[in-house]
């Protein structure tokens, strides 16, 4: 599950500046790797991009669409 998004310009984590890998969306819609925004919150429990409150309960890891559709034998999304 450890598998990067698509490369491209807005799968970077803009906290880390890599592709993302277990893409977390935050209740703010901002999309960040998991491990990236569940350490930040942990010590800082709000949205490192617009401030909103963000405690690590209200994380939300989501399927990648670009790792799912690049396995051999899956279908498009």
């Amino acid at each position: 599950l450890d598998q990067p998004a698509a490369d491209d310009e807005n799968a970077k984590c803009l906290l880390c500046l890599g592709v993302r890998s277990n893409t977390t969306i935050t209740e703010c819609g901002h999309l960040f790797c998991w491990r990236c925004i569940y350490q930040w919150t942990i010590s800082k429990p709000v949205c490192p991009l617009c401030r909103a409150s963000c405690p690590p309960a209200s994380l939300y890891c989501i399927m990648d669409p670009f790792v799912v559709a690049s396995k051999p034998g899956s279908s498009q999304l």
